[in-house]
């Protein structure tokens, strides 16, 4: 019986998030429906853009983009499993600092969690030096633990149609949302990412493959029937022994 074919990995595309303008009710015509429908097709993807959520005409329920992942880093655990890095591309909404999104709220608007907030957002977490700082000033052995997060999009979906899928590697079992347990830097009570000594790294028992997997204990298989075989031969010399003794003293 053949193993079920596993899906092709594919990028996650932010472009497929975004309707086209007839799917919103976008159209040409002259009636006043079809301009209020016009109307409220522009105001959703203002909504799309800045808010997140449907605002003012909008009736319909605004996508939002993004997805959840954990990358691979090539970096090794204490254990032996990969190191990776856990990635959240939605936008969270918390690039204006609250006082800023109250006032937004309180002229009867969402929050800004669009995509162009999303996109500065990523903007402003890529310049974050902190990162970068603290992998210069660490040992270069992570202490690492077992985290489970969600992965795929905020709709429960892990690829773009049957047979393909955005995020590698194999999903935990019977959880919904779709999440992943992988193995990512420890943190201390500050947040600070937490580095071993080279000692205590290599000195630390290797139980995972790199992929996380864990590693079988060696066969013994091969020493048993050595074992095994030394010993039957003694017992078959001292069987001949006592024959030789029992015909001597015939």
């Amino acid at each position: 019986m053949s193993r079920p074919q596993k899906p092709d990995l594919v990028g996650y595309s932010f472009s497929d998030a975004v309707p086209d303008p007839g799917s919103i009710g976008v159209r040409d015509g002259d009636s006043i429906s079809q301009l209020i429908s016009n109307v409220q097709g522009i105001n959703y993807y203002v909504d799309f853009i800045a808010f997140g959520e449907k605002s003012l005409l909008n009736p319909r329920d605004v996508v939002k983009p993004g997805l959840r992942q954990f990358m691979a880093t090539g970096i090794k655990c204490p254990n032996g499993a990969e190191m990776t890095i856990y990635q959240d591309s939605t936008t969270q909404g918390n690039l204006l600092g609250e006082k800023i999104k109250k006032g937004i709220q309180s002229a009867g608007l969402p929050a800004p969690a669009g995509v162009a907030p999303g996109i500065l957002e990523d903007a402003r977490d890529a310049l974050n030096p902190f990162p970068l700082f603290s992998a210069a000033m660490g040992t270069g052995y992570p202490d690492c633990e077992l985290k489970s997060m969600p992965v795929g999009d905020l709709y429960g979906n892990t690829g773009p149609g049957a047979g393909k899928t955005w995020i590698e590697g194999d999903l935990d079992i019977g959880k919904y949302p779709p999440q992943q347990s992988k193995w990512i830097q420890k943190k201390d009570k500050n947040g600070y990412p937490v580095w071993m000594s080279e000692v205590d790294f290599n000195a630390y028992p290797k139980t995972l493959n790199f992929d996380g997997s864990p590693k079988l204990p060696r066969p013994l298989k091969e020493g048993f029937s050595v074992i095994s075989s030394t010993n039957n031969k003694l017992i078959a010399l001292g069987i001949l022994v006592a024959l030789f003794a029992a015909f001597q003293s015939l």
